[in-house]
């Protein structure tokens, strides 16, 4: 914004320039998520290549002109490696859970409150 602009508006004519740096911002923090979790995903195949099962591949489109997985479009294969990935990830929040609370009293099956 120009010095004489600036100058010359009062503070509700000021309102458009703040949204616009709020927009700016805002997208500048977006670009840098996806930059982070395209790093995030080359390092999590490297480290999978190099210390186990190598079977994941750095995608071959950016994720904005993917087409979003779906029961339809999901191979048996990515199928069986989601939920195994799944119940790795609940293993950890388990662990973690017991490690921070040795405390707690895990609820027995009859305690478990289900709906249905």
């Amino acid at each position: 914004m120009p010095y004489e602009v600036f100058w010359g508006l009062n503070p509700s004519g000021l309102k458009p320039f703040e949204k616009a740096f709020e927009n700016e911002q805002k997208l500048i923090d977006e670009r840098a998520w996806i930059v982070g979790r395209y790093a995030a995903l080359s390092v999590m195949i490297g480290i999978e290549h190099t210390f186990g099962k190598g079977s994941s591949k750095y995608p071959e489109k950016p994720f904005s002109q993917q087409e979003p997985e779906t029961e339809e479009n999901i191979s048996e294969e990515q199928m069986i490696h989601n939920h195994e990935a799944l119940f790795a990830w609940l293993g950890v929040m388990q662990t973690n859970f017991e490690l921070t609370h040795p405390d707690k009293k895990h609820p027995t099956e009859s305690e478990v409150v289900t709906h249905g």
